[in-house]
């Protein structure tokens, strides 16, 4: 039973702070609610500024909650000491990252699960012989599937649920928790990488559907040239026929040919002078640009969002409100993204302005999911007083770069 072995490993007066990490990750974060030891990370060093244990997620590993454990239970329960932990630690330490949604305090026989505001979502204290929800005064018998029960929220299951991305479309989660400073820069940064490594693979993908349609495409334009020539200029019907079936194809198939018989060519004809030759280098760079133009115009948005250039739309209630607005279409972030994107085309020209990286295509569910994790990640910063040196540090961080 692992609830009683953390209870033995966790006598109260009997551990250090950070030896009581390893019973609480191990038997209670591990053994109870599921967390392999990779998903689970300890601050073995006690580094100040650093949360005690990191919860990640059983989706994609990213960090989901954050744990802050007391040897004493009275720190957490006592409602003046725990927000002095919250305020002195939890908010000044910048604990809460861009895609934290719990944040646990615990101690030896005491649990709450707080969202990002601080307020108590789950709560538990663990008696000699049974469990208590202390805001209710209701009883659990002390086994380890009550428990499981009264914590599945902070699961490793439950982190499955992506019940942070249905508050996002909800308008529900907290917006702007971590300022952009020069000291947070590098949270962005990895938000902007990762978001890099979800977007290139589609892209890419995306890339090839279209060059296979062309070529299809291409053959079918091939074969009506082909008749063309034989019947020469004899049967003006059947000519006539087959010069509009020539045009119907192209016009189905128009951005394939705008894209591999102009745009892509002239791209690997300026490449080809810095130095690129190989062909896949030519889909390397030309994909890391689409995905690169794609998330340098979100961030603007963002930050016109919060300096009040233009209305929410892709952060806070910004989801919400497209949710409710339309009918069929609540899921296509693409076509929320260009209704954000012509609405703030104004304010700078050049950056929304039709370029060849601009095939990054309609959505799908796999596009639509990359950008919903990208809107919920970029929803937690603040541009809101942003200055100078942030920005600059932004854009020469942000600017493509292909080895």
């Amino acid at each position: 039973m692992s609830l009683k072995k953390f209870l033995a490993e966790s006598t109260p007066g009997t551990l250090s702070e950070i030896g009581f990490y390893t019973p609480l990750a191990t038997q209670v974060f591990g053994a109870l609610l599921g967390y392999p030891p990779s998903q689970r990370i300890i601050n073995k060093s006690g580094k100040h500024g650093v949360p005690d244990i990191r919860l990640n997620s059983q989706e994609d590993g990213s960090e989901w909650a954050v744990v802050e454990a007391k040897i004493e239970d009275r720190a957490i329960r006592d409602v003046g000491e725990r927000a002095k932990i919250w305020r002195d630690q939890i908010l000044e330490h910048g604990y809460i990252g861009p895609e934290t949604f719990y944040v646990v305090l615990c101690a030896p026989r005491t649990f709450y699960v707080c969202d990002l505001d601080g307020q108590l979502l789950e709560t538990l204290h663990i008696e000699p012989d049974h469990l208590t929800d202390p805001r209710t005064g209701d009883q659990f018998p002390l086994t380890d599937a009550a428990f499981r029960e009264r914590m599945h929220i902070i699961s490793y299951a439950a982190s499955l649920e992506r019940r942070q991305f249905e508050a996002f479309r909800e308008g529900k989660l907290k917006s702007g928790h971590i300022p952009l400073t020069a000291g947070t820069l590098d949270q962005l940064q990895s938000v902007f990488s990762s978001a890099i490594e979800r977007l290139r693979p589609y892209c890419r993908s995306h890339f090839r559907q279209l060059q296979d349609e062309y070529e299809r495409a291409k053959s079918e334009v091939a074969e009506v040239d082909r008749r063309l020539d034989i019947i020469g200029s004899v049967d003006v019907k059947i000519r006539q026929k087959l010069l509009y079936q020539r045009l119907t194809i192209r016009a189905k198939h128009r951005l394939a040919f705008q894209l591999f018989e102009d745009d892509y060519n002239r791209f690997k004809h300026d490449q080809t002078y810095a130095g690129t030759q190989q062909e896949e280098h030519f889909e390397d760079i030309f994909c890391t640009n689409t995905a690169y133009v794609a998330l340098s115009r979100l961030i603007f948005v963002r930050i016109c969002e919060d300096v009040g250039l233009t209305t929410r739309k892709i952060s806070n209630s910004g989801v919400a409100v497209w949710r409710e607005f339309v009918q069929n279409i609540k899921g296509n972030y693409q076509d929320l993204l260009d209704v954000a994107f012509k609405d703030v085309a104004s304010v700078c020209p050049g950056l929304f302005e039709p370029t060849i990286f601009d095939c990054i295509g309609q959505g799908n569910s796999v596009l639509d999911d990359i950008l919903e994790r990208i809107l919920f990640c970029l929803n937690a910063f603040s541009f809101r007083d942003i200055g100078r040196y942030e920005l600059g540090l932004m854009c020469q961080y942000f600017r493509p770069r292909i080895e």
